[in-house]
């Protein structure tokens, strides 16, 4: 006869066995959450960077169809793309805001086309007197030249010291300078305010997006700025702007009759002035900067409408001087001591050039004030060449019926 055997089990095994269970439940539940969730971030990661992706796609494919105004661009990927591209300045401002479900990414950047400036270094108009050329004045590349030429010259205790006149060649210029292009022959406030929206000025920390209408901060007042304005935004003052060293500024435009840079500055801005701008010691505009100079109305000015560059002081991008109405008796100025520019330099008046220009200057005269007295036609201690300009560097455009490369992103942020 067979028997029932009743198997006993000790309980504390069961709450082993039943523990043991629980663990590699709970392992394999957490192997499977760390699965998903590492799937889920890397879907993240991915879209994200087709955001991105896309998002510089769209910033250098609005760049090329320099299309005003604001449109969306699909993707393939899903993606879609609302950009804003606008004038700015003398460059062009664009920007891009991609987005897929609940992800977006945000950039903007400063286009400009592609133009490097004239293949010459230098050009002066016909005059009845030859350049003199003094101390360690060096030109490198093309000049355009008066027929009375460039001879050796001296000055202040300084005789010239090069073994040629010119490292480069030599050829005839015209009565008058190139033509300026109609864009940039009358700055002003007014070319830029359409659709701006007038804000009072604020003392914080301020990034203006270019999606927005341009913020415009105007004042009938003095305006001091030492705070930190980054963006789609417009100082304006009637009476003056002073950027004090403490101040950062990128990519804004400033416009005022009177614009001075204190000595330590460093920044990148438009500045577009009608009577003076003044870069004090060791101010430093980084690429891609500009200054303007636009003479208004020579009949209240009591001084000569200048820009001037001290003592160590930089500006990369370019330089432009010009004039509702010629005032042949008090032209507008450049005035450039122990200083250096690089890109395009455009002035309707005389330009001192005692440092370093990399790129182009076209001025309607060259004049020279060494406290013992003003002399014309002179160059003492100056470099003029285009040697050490980066291809890459792009410079404003300022004559009339150049040709035009494809728009390139100059700065992105």
């Amino acid at each position: 006869m067979g028997s029932n055997r009743k198997i006993k089990v000790d309980a504390s095994a069961m709450g082993y066995a039943i523990t043991f269970l629980l663990l590699v439940g709970l392992i394999t539940s957490g192997v499977l959450f760390v699965s998903a969730t590492h799937k889920r971030i890397q879907v993240l990661y991915q879209t994200k960077e087709h955001l991105l992706m896309d998002n510089l796609l769209s910033l250098k494919l609005a760049a090329k169809l320099n299309k005003k105004g604001t449109f969306i661009l699909p993707h393939a990927s899903g993606d879609s793309s609302l950009v804003t591209l606008k004038e700015w300045g003398v460059f062009n401002a664009v920007s891009v805001k991609t987005w897929h479900g609940f992800q977006q990414v945000e950039q903007a950047a400063i286009t400009a086309d592609a133009y490097v400036g004239p293949d010459y270094v230098l050009y002066l108009p016909q005059s009845r007197n030859e350049l003199k050329v003094c101390g360690e004045t060096r030109i490198e590349g093309t000049a355009y030249l008066s027929d009375w030429g460039i001879k050796r010259g001296y000055l202040a205790g300084k005789d010239y010291q090069g073994d040629k006149l010119i490292y480069g060649d030599k050829k005839s210029s015209d009565r008058t300078i190139p033509n300026l292009s109609v864009r940039f022959a009358d700055l002003s406030l007014e070319s830029f305010i359409e659709n701006s929206v007038k804000k009072d000025f604020t003392s914080k920390d301020s990034t203006y997006s270019f999606h927005e209408p341009t913020t415009l901060h105007s004042t009938l007042e003095a305006q001091v700025i030492s705070n930190h304005l980054s963006g789609n935004v417009i100082i304006h003052s009637f009476d003056s702007i002073y950027i004090t060293k403490e101040a950062r500024l990128e990519h804004v435009i400033l416009i005022s009759p009177k614009i001075r840079f204190e000595a330590g500055f460093i920044g990148c801005c438009q500045a577009i002035a009608h009577r003076q701008i003044v870069c004090e010691k060791e101010v430093k505009l980084n690429y891609p900067s500009v200054l303007v100079l636009n003479e208004t109305n020579t009949a209240i000015a009591q001084q000569i409408s200048m820009i001037r560059l001290e003592e160590k002081s930089q500006v990369l991008g370019g330089i432009l001087l010009t004039a509702r109405k010629m005032d042949y008796v008090k032209p507008v100025r450049l005035s450039v001591k122990n200083a250096r520019v690089a890109g395009f330099v455009y002035n309707v008046g005389e330009t001192e050039l005692i440092g370093e220009l990399f790129g182009s200057l076209i001025t309607q005269s060259i004049y020279l004030n060494n406290g013992a007295g003003a002399y014309h036609n002179y160059l003492l201690d100056a470099k003029i060449s285009k040697a050490q300009t980066p291809k890459e560097f792009i410079v404003p455009n300022w004559l009339m019926n150049q040709e035009k490369g494809n728009p390139v992103l100059l700065a992105c942020f």
